[in-house]
C-alpha cells in the first residue's frame, strides 16, 4: 500500500489559488497534521454547526510566522482569514480538509530551535 503525501498550503496573497512564492509550507511542518473536519449545516437537536479544526506545528527559526517581522519573507502577509488547505498527491490527488487562518503563534525556544503554532478553522 502507498504512503500517502500530503501538502499544507497557506494563501498568503489572498488570491484564492495557492500556487504563488512561499504558500506551499509542507516544507515547514513539524510532526503530524492533526485536524477535524466540521458541519456546514445546523444540527437538528442543537441548531448550531461545528467548525471543523486544524493545528500543527512549524519550523520557525528564521522567524518567517511572526506576523510582525519586516524582514520575514511573508511579511505583512500573515493574518488571521486566510485560506488554509490540507490536501493529498499520493495516492491520490484530492483535498482533505480547507479553512481559514485563525492564528499563528510564535513559540520560542532556548536552543534555538524555534516554532510556530499554527491553528486554522473551517
Amino acid at each position: 500500500m502507498a504512503k500517502q503525501t500530503t501538502v499544507l498550503e497557506l494563501d498568503l496573497n489572498n488570491d484564492g489559488d495557492f500556487a504563488d512564492a512561499n504558500e506551499d509550507i509542507s516544507a515547514y511542518v513539524r510532526g503530524q497534521i492533526p485536524y477535524s473536519r466540521g458541519r456546514d449545516y445546523a444540527s437538528q437537536l442543537s441548531g448550531r454547526s461545528i467548525g471543523g479544526r486544524l493545528s500543527c506545528r512549524l519550523k520557525n527559526d528564521d522567524g518567517r510566522f511572526n506576523s510582525l517581522l519586516t524582514t520575514s519573507p511573508l511579511y505583512p502577509n500573515v493574518k488571521p482569514g486566510r485560506r488554509v488547505r490540507l490536501r493529498a498527491t499520493a495516492p491520490t490527488a484530492a483535498t482533505i480538509w480547507q479553512g481559514f487562518l485563525d492564528r499563528i503563534l510564535p513559540v520560542p525556544s532556548l536552543d534555538r530551535n524555534h516554532e510556530a503554532e499554527l491553528t486554522a478553522v473551517g
